[in-house]
């Protein structure tokens, strides 16, 4: 069966086809890919919080390609969804958490949690059907661990639907391949307090702690920043990074392709962020302690307050980001 993909949207998407008799699911293709066109994106945008004042720490988050926000509870155990354009967090039934910290979703609606614990699973939930999983990550001899236990702390899943985890125990990063080969790679350059990964629409994965690496499709490894991302980092279809720091002046630094190592723009800059999800479409949902702020950058707000008449007021400064993949079309 051949299947073709035609974007009708900028961005990186991810989906998935089923093979089905009736109601029954036989097998399941999962489908990725990026579509070829500029995606103009303004900034700061407008930053609200649909969720606020909750009882609870919102973490790390994932945005599939409704909309919907799956956000993780560390202090509370649990996952919550929100849908798009609603204020109202429902708690995902997932049983048997354990501090749950990083998360992912792939193109069947799967997520796949990594917890705050030691162990060797990744607990997966369908958001469709709602069933609840866990992939094993016990690896092959002749393979030994460096201690009695592997400690799981983020996951990543590219578009085929390849599962990365990261060990902090023994600082290494596990690959566990669609056809169930694994591959182990160090850190090295080391990373103190390694906590998080990302997998860019080519492949590339990136670990961040105290600095940040790049481990290319092609096992390449490098140091790309020494600022760090202490707390989430995701790449979008422009390969821009976008690295929370929880310390220092906040907010979500927005890492250029052209120069990994400096901070091009700063985005919710006086949230203080525990983690963070992008949508397709650009829109950034942050962590920030009791609060989800939505960064909307589909519009631009600037606020110039009360200026008195005939008074020229300060300049204030509105960039426009290209957060697709393909170069500017002027339109004459």
């Amino acid at each position: 069966m051949a299947v073709s993909f035609l974007p009708t949207l900028p961005g990186a998407r991810k989906d998935a086809v089923q093979l089905m008799a009736g109601s029954t699911i036989l097998a399941t293709a999962l489908l990725g890919g990026t579509g070829q066109g500029p995606m103009a994106l303004i900034e700061p945008g407008v930053v609200t919080s649909p969720i606020s004042a909750a009882g609870y720490y919102v973490y790390q988050s994932v945005v599939d390609e409704n909309g919907t926000v799956y956000f993780v509870v560390d202090n509370g155990n649990a996952i919550y969804s929100l849908a798009k354009a609603s204020s109202s967090p429902t708690l995902l039934p997932i049983t048997g958490l354990d501090s749950p910290h990083g998360i992912d979703i792939d193109g069947d609606g799967t997520l796949y949690i990594a917890q705050n614990s030691y162990g060797t699973s990744i607990v997966t939930y369908n958001t469709v059907s709602g069933a609840q999983g866990a992939i094993s990550l016990i690896l092959p001899a002749p393979y030994k661990p460096c201690s009695t236990a592997e400690y799981l702390y983020a996951v990543a899943v590219d578009d085929a639907g390849n599962l990365f985890a990261l060990d902090i125990e023994c600082s290494q990063i596990f690959e566990l391949k669609t056809d169930g080969t694994y591959v182990t790679t160090a850190i090295d350059p080391a990373i103190t307090g390694p906590n998080v990964l990302a997998v860019d629409a080519a492949d590339n994965l990136f670990v961040g702690g105290s600095t940040i690496n790049e481990l290319t499709a092609g096992g390449v490894q490098t140091q790309i920043n020494t600022v760090g991302a202490d707390e989430s980092l995701l790449a979008d279809a422009a390969d821009t990074l976008y690295a929370t720091r929880y310390t220092g002046t906040g907010g979500v630094a927005e890492l250029p392709p052209s120069n990994y190592s400096a901070s091009a723009f700063a985005l919710d800059p006086v949230s203080s962020p525990l983690g963070e999800g992008l949508g397709s479409d650009g829109t950034l949902y942050v962590g920030n302690y009791t609060s989800l702020d939505k960064v909307d950058r589909s519009q631009g707000l600037v606020a110039f307050g009360e200026q008195s008449a005939g008074v020229q007021s300060a300049a204030q400064s509105v960039s426009i980001y290209n957060g697709g993949n393909g170069p500017w079309v002027r339109l004459c």
